[in-house]
Formats: C-alpha cells, structure tokens, sequence
C-alpha cells in the first residue's frame, strides 16, 4: 500500500477571503449618516413632546373645570384657588406643584365667572399661556422662536 502524502489542500493566493465583519470606514460612514438622520428629527420630537405636554395641560384644565362646576353646584360661587378645590378632593393634588411642565393656577373668579391658567415651567424656548373659563372654553398658545404656535388638541 502506497500512501499519498499530498491530500492536503491549499488555497490558492489569488482567491479572496470572506469578511465577516465590517471595516472601521464602512462603521464611521454609517454612523456619521445616523448622526445626520438624528440631527433632522431632533427639532420635530422636541415639539412632539411639548404638544404632548399641552394637550396634557389642556386636560388638566378640563379636571378643573369639572371641580369648579361641582364647587359651583355646593356653593353658588367658583372656588378662588386650586387648594380649596383640592381640600375637597375635586382634583388630583399633584395639580398644585408643577405638573407634565406647566404650573396651574385660577386667576380670577367670582360667582358668575372664573379663569385657570396652565404656564409653561422648566423651559427657556416655550412660553405662553392656556386659559380657561367658566364655559369649559380652552384658548391661548404655546408660542417659541422659528417655531409654528402649538394649540392643544383637545379644544
């Protein structure tokens, strides 16, 4: 019996290997178009999340306005603060401290009228204000610079 000792083979030089993972330049290329693509979208899910935060604000004073109408009920009058509103358990007491970004108050009342307000907190770019009145109507705008005015969606 005569063995063959050449049963090995070998790769010849001019074939290419297969790659398996990536070269720093196709990564840094990838990256830097990711980085471009995130820097477009920043600007528009900022003010996604200030109209979220608005249309919050916005249902807010709706609670609100449901306790003044209950206050109304009891007392012939609109209630002149949110604590009193909340030392009967008309609203939620996190109502008081700032809340989702916009602090709360009632600004005027009387027994035939009130206006709440929802102010934009925490934010130098957005300022404005949301009103209510006794009718339930919700106006105002939340306004920044360059930017299209946001109007809750829940009017």
């Amino acid at each position: 019996m005569h063995r063959s000792t050449q049963h090995l083979k070998t790769r010849p030089a001019s074939r290419p290997r297969n790659r398996d993972a990536f070269t720093l330049v196709e990564l840094m290329i990838v990256l830097t178009i990711m980085i471009v693509m995130l820097s477009f979208s920043m600007p528009s899910f900022h003010r996604t999340v200030q109209q979220t935060r608005t249309d919050s604000a916005a249902a807010t004073l709706r609670t609100i306005w449901t306790a003044e109408r209950i206050y109304w009920l009891n007392n012939r009058t609109y209630s002149a603060t949110l604590t009193e509103l909340d030392a009967l358990d008309l609203i939620d007491p996190n109502t008081l401290a700032p809340l989702n970004g916009f602090v709360f108050a009632i600004t005027n009342s009387s027994a035939t009228t009130f206006t709440a307000t929802a102010t934009p907190t925490g934010t130098s770019k957005w300022s404005g204000q949301l009103t209510l009145n006794e009718q339930g109507v919700i106006g105002g705008s939340i306004q920044a610079a360059g930017e299209t005015d946001i109007l809750p969606g829940l009017l």
